[in-house]
């Protein structure tokens, strides 16, 4: 459950905010060569982990979706209550 709320936590707080300004200067930074080489190691970083974070996320959804069978995935779609 740690590990699940690290994840998620990482995803929504850190990473979600850092790709969205990496968009709002995308604008900016395509327009000047030498600032897109200075920014392309950090968005190559930010997007690893974005994917990692997704796959993690997905991962433990579908886990104890079919293997604990707890009903975690479908709180997690529809709301459900416990």
């Amino acid at each position: 459950a740690v590990i699940f709320e690290l994840i998620c936590c990482l995803l929504y707080h850190l990473v979600i905010p850092l790709m969205c300004w990496i968009i709002v200067i995308s604008g900016i930074v395509d327009k000047d060569k030498s600032l897109a080489e200075f920014f392309r190691p950090a968005h190559v970083v930010i997007w690893r982990i974005l994917a990692v974070a997704v796959c993690g996320d997905v991962s433990v959804a579908l886990h104890h979706h079919f293997i604990k069978k707890n009903g975690t995935l479908k709180k997690m779609l529809f709301g459900a209550k416990n």
